[in-house]
């Protein structure tokens, strides 16, 4: 199994998602235990990117900041039990 990647964590959510409402991202992360951020600053640790993303994602990559698009936040949540296909 791989190591939960948004335990303890803070995450941040660009532009749109495709999926589901940034609200229910947002519920999704907190049952695996990351701490969702409005805003992208120096202790953000990982950003979500959907499509058409803002400002965040020009921040995120100014500051080196990991970031990973919506397919790879699914992949991880159906790995850790928290969405089924």
């Amino acid at each position: 199994m791989e190591e939960p990647i948004f335990k303890n964590r803070y995450v941040a959510i660009s532009g749109n998602m495709e999926y589901m409402t940034r609200e229910q991202a947002v519920v999704k992360l907190l049952e695996v235990g990351a701490k969702p951020v409005d805003m992208v600053h120096k202790q953000t640790d990982l950003l979500i990117v959907g499509k058409r993303p803002c400002w965040k994602r020009k921040q995120a990559l100014e500051l080196g900041i990991p970031m990973i698009v919506e397919s790879d936040f699914l992949y991880h949540l159906i790995i850790e039990g928290k969405i089924k296909l």
